[in-house]
């Protein structure tokens, strides 16, 4: 201000600031360079040749930091429209896609953006704050660091060979499984899980025999004779069961679609909005459908 008013009475005025004041910051500001950065001349006060070099420079440095805040503030404007939600690819038997499209409709405002993984990754992903929320088949059982949404039950069934003698059935007790080889599927955590704790309270320990990466690949060791497999009624129905036999269990084990968010991630506009919705979209749904979440 000094350099445009010339003069410190209408400079330290024009700041509101004491002569005084403005002279003591001006003496400050020399001490701190080095050198004098103003020199008095018969027309007022005037900046010597260092004094227009550092005046140069402190513009550049002003411009630079009002580029730098204007950058930040648009990215935390964005980051605040934006909610990265995980899903798992058998997600999608549960109106994941007509959920996420009826969403985008309602809010066109908010970038929604999907990554497909499996539960292990999901997991590992919301551990870092990669993911802002997702949606897998089953409580992950952390409450100390998740917020667990129950949206819909999903019975767990059997998949077994159409030409195996317990074929015959309908409907089974777990317990005529205990002398079965079991096939497994790595991922998915929360269900093995329920599938072990449910054959212990029918009196006994799962033979896991197989272990497979994806639902195709345990389908076709069910449909060769080597094991049985236990997985979500809509988990399977999404996968060609041709050659096998999908039976209900009497001991009625369920899976569970579940919105996870992590407590120690603070959440924004986007994901507050995307949550809320999700909650309404399938509250009305199983509403309608009868169902209970």
């Amino acid at each position: 201000m000094l350099t445009q008013y010339r003069q410190f009475a209408e400079a330290a005025e024009n700041e509101n600031i004491s002569q005084s004041s403005l002279s003591k910051q001006i003496k400050a500001l020399e001490d701190e360079v080095g050198t004098k950065l103003f020199k008095r001349t018969s027309k007022g006060v005037e900046l010597t040749q260092a004094g227009k070099e550092f005046y140069t420079f402190a513009e550049t440095s002003l411009d630079a930091k009002r580029n730098m805040m204007l950058n930040i503030s648009a990215q935390m404007e964005a980051q605040s429209k934006t909610t990265t939600v995980g899903i798992m690819p058998v997600m999608t038997s549960y109106g994941i896609a007509e959920l996420l499209s009826d969403f985008r409709k309602e809010y066109p405002q908010f970038n929604l953006r999907v990554m497909e993984k499996n539960t292990r990754e999901i997991v590992r992903m919301l551990a870092g704050n990669a993911l802002n929320m997702a949606l897998i088949g089953t409580k992950l059982a952390d409450l100390d660091k998740y917020h667990e949404y129950s949206l819909e039950k999903d019975p767990i069934i059997l998949a077994i060979a159409e030409d195996h003698p317990l074929a015959q059935y309908e409907i089974l007790d777990l317990k005529q499984l205990e002398d079965e080889p079991f096939i497994q599927l790595e991922n998915s955590i929360g269900i093995n899980r329920i599938v072990v704790d449910g054959c212990k309270e029918a009196g006994f320990a799962p033979n896991i025999a197989y272990t497979c990466n994806v639902v195709p690949s345990a389908l076709s060791m069910v449909k060769e004779g080597l094991g049985v497999l236990l997985f979500t009624s809509k988990g399977i129905n999404v996968f060609d069961t041709s050659g096998i036999k999908l039976l209900r269990l009497r001991d009625q084990l369920f899976g569970d679609l579940v919105l996870v968010t992590s407590k120690e991630y603070e959440p924004n506009r986007a994901d507050v909005a995307f949550r809320e919705f999700t909650l309404n979209w399938y509250h009305v749904k199983n509403r309608v459908h009868g169902k209970s979440g």
